[in-house]
């Protein structure tokens, strides 16, 4: 499994760009399964409107919070499979 800690809008644009110079596939593509996780709404929002799937976001909006997200998306991929 891997991940992609989102914690900015301009972390996500920066995101969005490194990978659509990489590759010449469609962005969702690129990503595959990668679990992407937000440190709040307005991140959210900005990954979102970049046709990114989150799979969560941070309920504390710092980077503990974040860590704490993270850990229980891997958390419940390991018990759900």
């Amino acid at each position: 499994m891997c991940s992609s800690d989102l914690t900015s809008s301009s972390t996500v644009k920066n995101f969005v760009q490194a990978v659509t110079e990489q590759n010449r596939h469609p962005l969702t593509e690129s990503i595959g399964e990668a679990k992407l996780v937000a440190i709040g709404p307005i991140t959210a929002e900005t990954a979102e409107q970049f046709g990114l799937r989150l799979e969560t976001v941070a309920t504390e909006h710092t980077i503990p919070g974040l860590v704490t997200a993270l850990e229980e998306t891997f958390k419940n991929e390991a018990q759900h499979g």
